[in-house]
């Protein structure tokens, strides 16, 4: 009870409001037990931006041995899995089905760029892994925790613009599959390097990248 004192304190300092505290056996039960029998506690704060986060800690060493947020049912903020491995999904991505018609698109397909446009372009290079932007990103990609644990399998379609300096920018994904799996797929695109960007008659332009991730669990 002294620890849970102490970490109220220091988090409503903060801005950030402990709104419900819950005890467990273990961070897999959904059966509250009493305090005393409770092996970990579920501390669900109100974040200054309005953002709910769920912390579980290891009652015994005062340890966060998971932390989730949400805004609304959209990920975000920073994920804690039990393995100790630290997610930020505060990157910014929107939900659109429009696709660029002003610009040249470029669908990602084995590794390689496919010009879907009619142009003399030049397209944009991905300057590492030997210029393979999807293996950059399933060498990153971590299947996340929650989603294994509920079974959470689909594909995520994505595209965003390489601007004429070779910056990534708006990144926009389709709607329809699990937010999770969006948010994941958004925090690998975004740790993108610059590109090289596309070209018309030797001018850097912008361009766009389709890119579909597809998340399936094995067994």
């Amino acid at each position: 009870m002294i620890s849970a004192f102490c970490l109220l304190v220091l988090t409503t300092t903060s801005g950030q409001v402990i709104v419900d505290t819950a005890y467990f056996i273990n961070t897999y039960s959904n059966e509250e037990v009493e305090p005393g029998k409770a092996k970990v506690i579920q501390l669900t704060i109100k974040m200054p931006d309005g953002s709910i986060c769920y912390k579980m800690l290891d009652k015994r060493r005062n340890k966060v041995i998971r932390q989730t947020c949400y805004n609304g049912d959209t990920p975000c903020g920073t994920w804690i899995s039990e393995g100790g491995g630290t997610f930020d999904y505060s990157g910014k991505y929107s939900y659109s089905d429009t696709t660029y018609t002003d610009i040249p698109n470029y669908t990602v397909k084995f590794g390689k760029l496919e010009c879907t446009t009619p142009g003399n372009f030049e397209p944009p290079v991905f300057p590492q892994n030997e210029h393979d932007f999807q293996k950059f990103v399933t060498d990153r990609l971590i299947y996340p925790q929650i989603a294994t644990e509920n079974g959470i399998q689909g594909k995520v379609e994505s595209q965003f613009v390489i601007d004429e300096t070779g910056h990534l920018t708006d990144l926009r994904i389709k709607m329809g599959g699990a937010k999770l799996l969006d948010a994941e797929t958004a925090r690998i695109i975004l740790q993108s390097p610059v590109w090289i960007p596309a070209k018309l008659n030797g001018k850097p332009i912008k361009s766009c990248i389709n890119i579909t991730l597809y998340f399936v669990l094995q067994g």
